[in-house]
């Protein structure tokens, strides 16, 4: 297993107040002694897993709309890496090297991720491997409920439930691209 503890505090913006820009970016406001100044639009932030946060949901719980959570190499395993909530975040999680070297493993005691907050398509999952992804009824590898995540370059491998064992989509229109979605079973019909 390649887990590396790693974990760090949430970053915490006491000091400053975002204010939306007009062109999809951030701008900050640092209020201190009375005095306002403005500086230019940053871009997001990025957070490495395992080096910022030990486990994924930690990483995405500290982001905000237009972050990054970048995934190292390594399989993934235990709380905080499976049942994955992006929380209806316009993020994107991706891995540093692609699906062949970074995964998810369930162990078959969750599902790797869902999406069940309204997530639209600046929600992205990008470039994992997600296998043993194991719930009674649907969605074992990724669940999409009332929400059009865009999921791409990912593995989703191995995953076991009664209907849409790799993905399954309730009442919403993800983006579903260069996947490989192979030998999940639904023992549905």
């Amino acid at each position: 297993m390649y887990i590396v503890q790693g974990a760090g505090e949430p970053r915490t913006d006491s000091d400053l107040m975002q204010i939306p820009s007009s062109k999809g970016g951030r701008l900050l406001l640092l209020l201190g002694l009375g005095i306002a100044l403005v500086a230019a639009p940053v871009e997001g932030a990025i957070i490495h897993i395992p080096g910022d946060f030990s486990t994924i949901q930690q990483g995405i719980d500290a982001s905000v709309d237009g972050d990054t959570v970048l995934i190292a190499d390594g399989r993934f395993t235990g709380p905080g890496n499976r049942d994955i909530d992006f929380g209806g975040r316009a993020i994107l999680v991706t891995s540093e090297h692609g699906p062949e070297k970074t995964g998810i493993d369930c162990e078959r005691q969750g599902r790797g991720f869902v999406f069940h907050s309204g997530e639209g398509p600046g929600s992205i999952l990008r470039g994992l491997t997600i296998r043993k992804g194991k719930v009674p009824l649907i969605g074992a590898g990724i669940l999409c409920l009332y929400s059009s995540p865009t999921i791409e370059e990912c593995i989703i491998t191995l995953n076991e439930t009664e209907h849409g064992a790799g993905i399954f989509v309730g009442y919403g229109s993800p983006t579903i691209t260069r996947n490989w979605i192979e030998a999940n079973l639904s023992t549905g019909g």
